[in-house]
């Protein structure tokens, strides 16, 4: 715990200047390094060697050492020419040498006799593999991202033609794909643009980037997904570098158009089944590129425009409600807009600025079982800004100064309210039990802003202790702050126990509980601080290089603990400790710079994201605004019993009483938060993982090249969510009465009665492992053709998933019994497989066929039952069968409503003896493909993709058509119980646990599936 930064940022401060260094992520830059020889293998000191990008004519230089040595690193990635000249040799010129974000190039250089008008022009492909890095990930170009088929021109997913990663898309917001790897979360991984930070501190990476590079102007991209060096920091997962394109000394640009409507789209199912009419759907994307020079060889800009219009086909149909089945367009309109400058002063100093904003609102928004009336509509811009001023001193050393800016306003609300009417204006939102209808609930606002500064030193020193040593040491200072204005729940949430309309003479219609936001809306602000420092050594001796780091970083968000009494008055949670070793090898067998070995173990942080840490202000003990319901401790028996409800909040149907309300929650008082109540723990520390890798790569070819990696991982101090006022229910019923104990006496504490409600809070009990191999071949491009392969096998499990928000439904009073947690992760996909590549059809003249293909594995689900809490510990979450070895084993199915039977999925329970903890049933697996054809360079360009289809073999001709009818389309899935002369079914996702979201979202794609073998075991009943 600490109650201020001052001493800390103090300490970092003097190691920065001490050092006389400072942390960008340098993973903008490219490096090149080798030595210099004559014929005879002598070194030859005092070589100018000059890099120049060939397109920009930008150029690097540098003067070999005395032991012949070279290196130039802060190259911006791209194509260029080197050339080497001394007195008394021929000049040396060498072209087309492709240098990649992130990595070293090798390349040793050998000078002939003569004179310095002889020139020796050298040609061949640019080295594969670097020989120097223990890091594991890929490299993806601008070449293979404009020539394979990009899903919504995203570049978020050809990150996923990375070996081991897994793209998870969702339709909560616009281009909202975020990314996993080794069966972490899609929160923990890092993304930068041009260096610079480019992350959303509330959501993590959760829904990707902070703002979105369009595809036209990003000009290659480095993913990172294991052992990767100390100036990488602030993530569990993986890291993302992206760059952005520059101009060149000639003017050029593109222009693009895509557009698709109705006439080629068929009839969703549902709305063909329901006879509703088809909604207009259309999508439209158009933009273009320019860049060139404002003096050649010396200043460029480029510019990118990026105009996409979507409308979407969206349709629900409710069994028991009928007439609220409907048919609905939602349409999306984006601007994107990027500029960026580079200028090179002189040899020594360069600078560039970059701005990219993108504004993405949505109307007539909906999403899961939502009624028309419950629509409501995204705001969304994004920002963000960067500079960089980079300087060479001498012949070895390199700076750079960095400062970044991000910023971001995003909102899902009804149209009203962006329109100025006050939440409590509109009608409350109507809970039924299968569906919402009544105006939307969620009415929060999201500003979040960040600022960063950071300087980076790098210098390489040759032959000096035993070996050359490329050293980086770097610090960073972030300050970000989240702005969240919310009036969520203002209008009331009614919720009913039936799906029937409301009829006053039928009280089974009535509402059973009342939630609402008092005494007034909320309007919270949460600053954090950031400080990093790290020190990287790359120490390469003979055949042996060793990457030797250490990265610290300290976090301090400061939270007003005024009403929390485990805290000491002013006092926050702090975790200075976070000191993470990096420490790799890479050895290169018998010399040869075709094959290498390289591992390595690592300790590597990630960041508290902010949606972790507002609810302890948002819902502390007291406070201005929180959520509260009526009847307090659990829902109103009457109505699930045929009988009217007797609290006076629920008597006159779904109709708020706003004069009570207010007579017991004053507008404009701070008074007792009666709903779920969030204090910190003073013990909450960063979570973790400490990895350890063991691989080999091989250039089988001066064009392809093969990698085989092993992974190990462990996720510690994993945060869960623990109760500190723990209930006991006295019955079984899912209206029963609750008994709270209150375990640290905290409402003694503070001095206030004994709380009836939920006290969570924090804790680092959770922790997961992942074993996996990730392989990869890619071939590049060379004659007609090129490709990559991508796979991945792994086992990923553990008590608590790492997204740091986790509910533990297991709780009995005081104990956790997370081991009844404990099973395979949400993104336990076993095998992972991606095939990529691009043909040059002979005799066409340029014309290209490529293709994208990917398989998943199922992924974990979980089932129970929410009508009743068999542990009796206030939560309606529990596995509702215990799985046993007995001989008659029943046939869990999940399956969507179209008939026939055999469209049916089979969920194969595990064989687990005398357990009831979590299931691991598994999803139908995925698989997707596109390809298209298109010339080379200008044209028109002739698209085809097909996305999600299940296994055509698996499926009939008139299901196929269906499937392909159905696209985005979510699944309404049953959950069912074969008995003996029954079936006992409840809806998914209604009954399935929230760690199962991710399955649904890949079941929307699939609809027929043949039926596994189930594994034998039956289930028995564990009520009471």
């Amino acid at each position: 715990m600490n109650t201020c930064l001052g001493r800390s940022a103090w300490l970092l401060s003097f190691l920065a200047v001490f050092s006389t260094a400072a942390l960008a992520q340098q993973g903008q830059f490219a490096a090149m390094q080798g030595r210099i020889l004559d014929e005879s293998g002598a070194a030859l000191p005092g070589v100018t060697i000059v890099v120049t990008h060939q397109g920009s004519g930008v150029f690097r230089q540098a003067v070999s050492n005395p032991d012949g040595s070279y290196y130039v690193t802060g190259i911006v990635p791209g194509t260029y020419r080197i050339t080497a000249e001394l007195s008394g040799f021929r000049k040396y010129e060498r072209s087309d040498i492709t240098l990649q974000i992130g990595n070293t190039a090798t390349l040793d250089i050998t000078l002939a006799v003569g004179g310095l008008e002889e020139n020796v022009t050298v040609t061949g492909e640019s080295p594969l593999l670097d020989v120097t890095s223990k890091q594991i990930g890929a490299n993806i170009g601008q070449a293979e991202l404009t020539a394979l088929p990009i899903l919504n021109r995203n570049w978020m997913f050809a990150v996923g033609l990375t070996p081991g990663v897994q793209i998870q898309s969702s339709t909560a917001s616009f281009a909202c794909e975020s990314l996993i790897v080794g069966g972490g979360s899609n929160r923990s991984g890092n993304f930068s643009i041009d260096g610079g930070g480019n992350n959303d501190d509330y959501l993590g990476s959760s829904c990707g980037s902070q703002v979105r590079p369009a595809l036209d102007a990003v000009q290659e991209f480095q993913v990172l997904t294991n052992q990767y060096d100390a100036e990488f920091g602030r993530t569990a997962g993986a890291v993302v570098n992206v760059i952005t394109k520059q101009g060149t000394n000639a003017f050029h640009g593109s222009l693009f158009d895509t557009y698709t409507n109705d006439k080629v789209t068929a009839k969703d199912f549902f709305v063909a089944q329901n006879n509703l009419a088809k909604p207009e759907t259309a999508q439209k994307d158009w933009g273009g590129t320019l860049g060139g020079p404002v003096k050649k060889n010396k200043a460029h800009f480029f510019y990118s425009l990026d105009r996409i219009l979507y409308a979407e086909g969206r349709s629900n149909t409710f069994a028991s409600r009928p007439e609220l089945n409907y048919s609905n367009t939602q349409t999306m309109k984006l601007w994107n807009h990027m500029v960026r400058f580079d200028h090179q002063i002189n040899a020594n100093n360069s600078w560039n600025a970059r701005y990219l904003v993108e504004y993405s609102p949505t109307y007539n928004r909906v999403a899961g079982r939502w009624t028309l009336a419950s629509r409501d509509q995204e705001f969304d811009i994004d920002r963000t800004a960067g500079g960089s001023w980079n300087t060479i001193f001498g012949n070895n050393r390199f700076n750079q100064v960095r400062v970044g800016y991000t910023y971001e306003k995003n909102g899902f609300t009804p149209k009203e309210v962006q329109d100025g009417v006050p939440m409590t204006e509109l009608a409350p939102t109507l809970s039924m039990l299968t569906f919402t209808d009544g105006t939307r609930n969620g009415a929060l606002f999201r500003m979040d802003n960040a600022y960063e500064v950071s300087e980076t030193y790098t210098q390489y020193i040759p032959q000096w202790a035993g070996g050359d040593h490329d050293v980086k040491m770097g610090a960073q200072f972030i300050y970000s702050q989240i702005e969240l204005p919310d009036q969520t729940d203002m209008n009331g949430r009614f919720s009913f126990a039936t799906d029937k309309a409301f009829n006053p003479a039928d009280p089974s219609t009535y509402p059973e509980r009342l939630f609402i936001r008092v005494p007034a809306s909320s309007d919270i602000k949460m600053p954090t601080d950031v400080a990093v420092f790290f020190v990287q050594d790359k120490w390469q001796r003979q055949n042996l290089t060793l990457n030797l780091g250490i990265r610290y970083d300290l976090e301090v968000t400061r939270i007003d603990n005024g009403f929390n009494p485990l805290f000491a008055k002013n006092a926050y949670a702090t975790d200075k400790n976070n000191f993470a070793p990096r420490l790799g090898f890479s050895y290169k067998p018998a010399g040869s710079n075709v094959s290498l070995i390289r591992g390595g173990y690592g300790i590597f942080y990630d960041k508290v994201t902010l949606q972790t840490t507002t609810p302890f202000v948002s819902t502390g003990v007291y406070s201005s605004s929180f959520t509260t319901q009526f009847p307090l401790s659990s829902a109103d028996p009457g109505p699930s019993r045929g009988q009217l409800p007797i609290d006076p909040m629920l008597v006159n149907g779904p109709v708020l009483n706003r004069a009570l309300i207010n007579a017991q929650f004053p507008p404009g008082s701070i008074g007792r938060n009666v709903g779920q109540v969030f204090l910190d723990n003073p013990d909450r520390v960063v979570p973790n993982v400490h990895q350890v890798t063991l691989g080999y790569q091989r250039e089988l070819s001066t064009v392809m090249a093969l990698n085989v990696d092993f992974v190990h991982s462990w996720n510690r101090d994993q945060l869960i969510n623990y109760d500190l006022n723990p209930a006991l229910r006295v019955d079984t019923s899912r209206t029963g009465r609750l008994v709270y104990t209150d375990l640290l006496n905290i409402a003694g504490q503070v001095g206030i009665s004994p709380f009836t409600n939920p006290v969570l809070t924090r804790r680092n009990d959770g922790s997961s492992q992942f074993d996996g191999v990730n392989v990869g071949l890619e071939k590049r491009f060379s004659g007609i053709w090129a490709g990559r392969v991508s796979y991945a096998v792994g086992y990923a499990r553990g008590n608590a998933e790492a997204n740091q928000t986790p509910d533990n439904n297991y709780q009995v009073l005081g104990d956790a019994q997370l081991d009844r947690n404990f099973g395979p992760l949400d993104a336990d996909r076993r095998q992972n497989l991606t095939v990529s590549g691009r043909i040059e059809i002979p005799g066409t003249h340029g014309l290209t066929a490529s293709g994208v293909f990917r398989y998943l594995s199922g992924a974990p689900m979980s089932l129970y039952n929410s009508g009743i809490d068999a542990d009796r510990n206030g939560r309606l979450f529990r596995t509702e069968f215990h799985l046993r070895r007995l001989r008659r084993p029943p046939q869990w199915r999940a399956r969507s409503v179209v008939p026939p039977d055999r469209s049916a999925v089979l969920l194969s329970p595990p064989s687990v003896e005398g357990e009831d903890d979590r299931r691991e049933p598994r999803a139908v697996q995925h698989l997707q493909h596109g390809e298209f054809q298109q010339p080379r360079s200008g044209g028109v360009r002739l698209r085809s993709a097909a996305v999600g289809l299940p296994h055509p073999h698996r499926a009939s001709r008139r299901q196929r058509s269906a499937a392909r009818g159905a696209v985005r389309r979510p699944l309404r899935l049953l959950a069912c119980r074969q008995g003996k002369g029954h079936r006992v079914c409840c809806p998914l996702p209604s009954c399935a646990s929230s760690r199962s979201s991710s399955s649904y979202r890949s079941l929307r794609f699939h609809l027929w599936r043949r039926r596994p073998r189930p594994i034998r075991a039956s289930i028995a009943s564990s009520a009471g």
